[in-house]
């Protein structure tokens, strides 16, 4: 398997989970990151926002052990949206891009992610009782099975 080789599995899971990227790319990208963590390939979390000093932010929250969902809010640090990096690569449920347009980024723990992803706060739209079959089909995915 190849990142480049995944897109039509990553379309595919587009397609088929209704607004996954409203609300459940944290989930989509917490998952397929630990996938790839088990097979060997080094990944890691990025978060996109709109908001200059997302860094900041983290390292400050990551110190006060107050590193929630809702304190990221309360500073004024969004989250627009959550992917996968894999060397100079992002991923998300629409596929793999070589770059991103956003210049605001920041880096979260594996751990750090799934601990968000489950939070409440996100978007309402993305309907969570998917997650389960979501993560059924990144394994099939990772496994070369789509």
């Amino acid at each position: 398997m190849t990142i480049t080789s995944m897109e039509k599995g990553l379309e595919a899971i587009n397609d088929k989970y209704w607004n996954i990227n409203s609300g459940g790319c944290a989930i989509f990208a917490a998952e397929l990151c630990q996938l790839f963590n088990e097979i060997g390939v080094r990944a890691e979390i990025a978060i996109k926002s709109s908001c200059s000093n997302a860094e900041e932010i983290t390292e400050e929250l990551r110190q006060a052990k107050k590193f929630t969902l809702n304190e990221c809010n309360m500073r004024g640090f969004w989250f627009t949206h959550v992917l996968v990096k894999v060397g100079d690569v992002y991923i998300d449920s629409r596929g793999v891009q070589e770059n991103s347009k956003s210049k605001y980024y920041t880096h979260v723990t594996l751990d750090e992610m799934k601990d968000f992803a489950y939070q409440d706060g996100w978007n309402p739209a993305f309907d969570r009782e998917q997650v389960p079959a979501i993560i059924e089909d990144l394994n099939q995915l990772v496994n070369n099975q789509i």
